[in-house]
């Protein structure tokens, strides 16, 4: 993605060759420039950033002394964070002489971003709540100080993605819960949740899927309902304080199962885009509006992000709605965290070059952007990203169009619309039912992940193989 601004003089535009770029992998991207006039310049210069902001009102009262009587009086207390991720600016290009001559050129570049960067994200909600991760490529002729003549100029945004700390594959999960009703002294039997989670790694526009098994051929109580969820948990914080809101975004409803019966290998799933999520500017006067392609990303769900003052996070759960039950919390359930990566970028294509387009072509400049520690003189990485645990690298896979470099055409031919079905090197499967489930001694090997779920004291977990991989997750 990206923009330019033009003059008399010349234009200027600037564009990535990916619609979205991964924390520790390269950018390449180019710079075009059209000179119609001599420009009094003579320095390219670029400049990559990255920045977090967050912002939200906090409503408080006081006591205030009104002559002889004592009011209530409620105010807005104020809470706000800048936040630079790293800052890095080099001179691309220098040229002989006082002006740059009419002409065209093309500036390609290629850096490599920090490998410990927050995902892009915007966020807005209740008590004038903003909060977002923004990342740019920007160049300038920057034209001399004794001259009135406005500096050409283009930037670009950088949708980042951040690595996943790991994906996995067919993720079991199980919880059994002894069932109780009249303040917890009427045991109604024993239910039984086992689930095999499809994977736990999606983007915001596909499906979320889950096998589930309920045993509730020991217990006396209905199950009303299976239910899977999507929660979302927002956290913003400043040095000195912290919002953070915890939301069921997306919710599905599927056919329980009667007392002292079976469900059986029943296949459930959420759409994760049909929750939208528009960005709410507020009318803060030092947030300034989202432009076109920033606010197709805010339409979406926020992908999970580790920022320092922006962090957002998933949980997937499945949940049996019992019948009558004293406390929700004695519902079976299982829970994993999900990482939800930024949606697609729709009708991604290069800005189309002017008629007669013929530049003279520089050799590709490599910057070099620091991997993780700040280097003062060049750059400013922040301490805490520094510190951050490094992820394994992950490579998006091959046939994902949106990380290729464009060669030109029609657009649709090299961005098709994506197929979650190839969306991931592996395909996803389930296996062979709940039966097959158990007996994984031998497929744990594989990157499969038994997960064993449940925070209620009368919650029963069973035995694990030697050679299982435990996650407790939520």
């Amino acid at each position: 993605m990206g923009n330019g601004s033009s003059s008399k003089y010349g234009g200027l535009v600037i564009q990535t060759d990916q619609a979205y770029c991964v924390s520790g992998q390269p950018v390449t991207g180019k710079i075009g420039v059209q000179i119609n006039e001599p420009f009094p310049a003579k320095k390219l210069k670029i400049k990559v950033k990255g920045k977090e902001k967050c912002k939200w009102y906090e409503r408080k009262s006081r006591q205030v002394q009104d002559g002889d009587e004592v009011r209530i009086e409620y105010y807005e207390d104020k809470h706000d964070e800048d936040h630079k991720i790293f800052k890095f600016e080099e001179t691309l290009c220098e040229f002989d002489g006082d002006y740059i001559e009419p002409g065209q050129y093309m500036f390609p570049f290629n850096f490599v971003l920090p490998s410990n960067c927050p995902a892009s994200a915007y966020y807005t909600g209740d008590e004038k709540s903003v909060g977002y991760i923004k990342y740019k490529v920007k160049a300038s002729f920057k034209a001399e100080d004794d001259t009135p003549v406005k500096d050409i100029k283009g930037k670009c945004h950088l949708v980042v993605r951040q690595l996943a700390p790991g994906s996995h594959f067919n993720i079991r999960a199980r919880e059994e819960v002894d069932i109780k009703k009249c303040c917890c002294c009427w045991s109604k039997g024993i239910c039984k949740l086992e689930c095999c989670f499809e994977r736990n790694v999606y983007h915001s526009q596909e499906t979320a899927k889950a096998i589930v098994n309920v045993d509730n051929s020991d217990c006396d109580a209905d199950v009303d309902n299976v239910v899977m969820n999507l929660k979302q948990t927002v956290t913003l914080r400043t040095d000195h304080h912290t919002y953070q809101r915890t939301f069921k975004v997306l919710e599905r409803f599927f056919k329980g199962v009667d007392d002292e019966e079976k469900l059986e290998n029943k296949e459930i799933e959420i759409n994760l885009a049909e929750s939208k999520q528009p960005f709410k500017h507020h009318d803060h006067d030092d947030i300034k509006p989202l432009d076109q392609s920033e606010s197709i990303l805010a339409e979406y769900l926020q992908p999970t992000t580790n920022g320092k003052c922006v962090n957002i996070q998933y949980q997937l759960e499945v949940k049996c709605k019992m019948d009558d039950v004293c406390c929700i919390y004695d519902e079976p359930n299982c829970i994993i965290d999900m990482f939800l990566q930024p949606p697609w970028i729709p009708n991604f294509a290069p800005v189309q070059p002017p008629e007669g387009w013929d530049p003279q072509i520089y050799d590709t400049h490599q910057m070099s952007l620091p991997y993780q520690i700040a280097n003062p003189g060049i750059t400013d990485v922040h301490p805490e990203y520094a510190q951050m645990p490094q992820p394994q690298s992950q490579p998006m896979p091959p046939n994902d169009p949106q990380m290729q470099p464009y060669y030109g055409g029609a657009p649709d031919d090299h961005y098709p619309a994506p197929d979650p079905s190839t969306a991931h090197n592996q395909a996803p499967h389930y296996g062979p039912g709940m039966d097959g489930l158990m007996k994984h001694k031998e497929e744990s090997s594989s990157g499969e992940v038994d997960s064993h779920i449940g925070s209620h004291p009368d919650a029963k977990r069973g035995e694990a193989d030697a050679n299982d991989i435990h996650l407790q997750m939520g």
